[in-house]
């Protein structure tokens, strides 16, 4: 982590270094996510599947570029993101959170046509759904519950972020998750029904673009 934010603070200087307009503008859009899993219970390993979450996965982003081909951008999201797994008894089982995102990330390139970029996002969990099914597939009787805020995941969540935005307008990112994206102490109802568990979940997902919005404020850098 400390060396990510070296990297930024030297580009930062360094695009400082000269003369330039700097430009301070928003963008808004929103993701599909496509998002895998490692999960392991006691030691064990578990099967998972994908997991797709196309809808309520948005953002606003705000652009800090000091020069055409380097920049910075922050911004506040929500992500739905989550695992599918077979527990012990061969159940599926689909945990989820809806997550509210700060990026902090350096892009570099063309910013007006393609650039990658690449950064550290901190989430905050604020919704949790619990589903699982009574056979390794989405058949039988079902058990789900929900609740905000919930003790069954960590209160924030580390991410680093690594992207590219493409000439068309397409953005491809890569999202890996630090810790453990479950408590494997939670209790519901007596039953530590997250016991032993370890999950680090990552995903790819597919965003509208991030180019040059409205410009709002222009600072001349000397």
């Amino acid at each position: 982590m400390k060396n990510l934010l070296s990297t930024i603070g030297i580009a930062c200087l360094l695009a400082c270094s000269t003369p330039t307009i700097a430009q301070f503008y928003t963008t808004a859009g929103a993701e599909m996510i496509f998002s895998f899993a490692t999960v392991s219970q006691n030691g064990n390993e578990r099967e998972t599947r994908m997991r797709w979450s196309p809808v309520f996965n948005f953002g606003v982003h705000t652009h800090y570029d000091l020069s055409k081909s380097i920049g910075l951008f922050s911004g506040l999201k929500v992500r739905n993101i989550g695992f599918i797994y077979q527990d012990a008894n061969n159940k599926k089982v689909i945990q989820r959170t809806y997550n509210l995102g700060i990026p902090v990330a350096i892009k570099i390139g063309n910013l007006d046509k393609f650039f990658v970029y690449a950064g550290y996002q901190f989430e905050l969990p604020f919704h949790y759904k619990y589903k699982t099914w009574d056979s390794s597939d989405r058949s039988g009787a079902k058990t789900k519950f929900t609740n905000f805020f919930s003790d069954a995941t960590p209160t924030v969540m580390h991410t680093i972020i690594a992207g590219v935005q493409m000439y068309r307008g397409l953005n491809i990112k890569f999202q890996w998750y630090l810790n453990n994206f479950i408590n494997p102490e939670y209790i519901r109802n007596g039953v530590a029904i997250n016991d032993g568990l370890e999950v680090q979940v990552f995903s790819l997902s597919l965003a509208a673009n991030m180019f040059r919005g409205k410009k709002f404020i222009f600072i001349e850098i000397d």
